[in-house]
């Protein structure tokens, strides 16, 4: 490759193509400076080097995400992305919750799922009861928040009924 075909870094398509990969709305992207846009990185044994890049939204730290240089520029592993969604969805609560509450009226609450830092996205939709009605995934799509609720939508009770019944009389 000459000095003239070397990839040039952009910003701004580094966080355009960030924002297809997490369907997330990043803002900035923070490289390790050590290491030069289009300068391959390897191992001893030949390995790519993986770095991380720390993720913002509105100047908020949100996240990190593994990427590599290489010659052709940076490559990213989005498998592997740690990401705060509490703190990017307090950012868009109002409307993310809004579009939960066009979908699901009973809705009184949403807040992130908290088993996995993966499970970026997903949301617990509560009632007035604060009972578990559905479940919402969010993603950014086209500059906007496409939101779908979906599951759960049944609460078992169990109530005990006596009932007495008494028999017609015969008139035989």
């Amino acid at each position: 490759m000459t000095r003239s075909e070397e990839p040039k870094f952009n910003m701004a398509n580094e966080i355009e193509k960030m924002q297809k990969y997490l369907l997330l709305p990043i803002t900035y992207i923070e490289f390790d400076k050590e290491y030069e846009y289009g300068k391959l990185y390897v191992d001893d044994n030949k390995n790519l080097i993986w770095i991380h890049a720390n993720l913002f939204i509105n100047d908020e730290l949100i996240g990190t995400i593994p990427y590599f240089s290489s010659d052709h520029g940076f490559g990213y592993d989005t498998a592997n992305s740690v990401l705060a969604w509490d703190k990017i969805y307090a950012q868009f609560q109002q409307i993310i919750f809004g579009k939960i509450f066009q979908q699901e009226p009973l809705a009184v609450t949403a807040e992130p799922e908290e088993s996995d830092p993966k499970e970026c996205g997903l949301l617990n939709v509560r009632d007035n009861d604060g009972i578990l009605i559905k479940k919402a995934g969010c993603r950014f799509i086209d500059g906007e928040w496409n939101v779908n609720v979906f599951g759960l939508n049944t609460v078992t009770t169990t109530r005990r009924v006596t009932v007495v019944l008494t028999p017609p009389s015969s008139k035989h």
